[in-house]
């Protein structure tokens, strides 16, 4: 299969900070959700603007695996964490 993006993720860290996530529920499903809209909320017009719309799929659902999986490594309760994505337009 052809990868046919218009970007590809360069770099991608994930750091935990002190406040709660925000999310009311304690299901990874659920906080990765929340965390993934949260993101593509602040972020979209930014992003949609250097990579077009068609980019927001791929990344929401890339943000969110990020995201899940760094909530199942967690054993106790996780609280705000900062997601650093550098992406380069092809």
């Amino acid at each position: 299969m052809v990868n046919k993006e218009p970007f590809e993720v360069e770099y991608l860290e994930v750091m935990q900070d002190d406040e709660r996530n925000g999310a009311k529920d304690d299901d990874p499903r659920t906080i990765a959700e929340f965390f993934a809209k949260t993101g593509r909320s602040i972020t979209e017009s930014l992003v949609s603007t250097h990579f077009g719309e068609q980019v927001w799929d791929q990344l929401y659902g890339l943000l969110y695996q990020v995201v899940f999986k760094h909530l199942e490594r967690n054993t106790g309760p996780l609280d705000m964490f900062n997601i650093i994505i550098v992406l380069k337009k092809k």
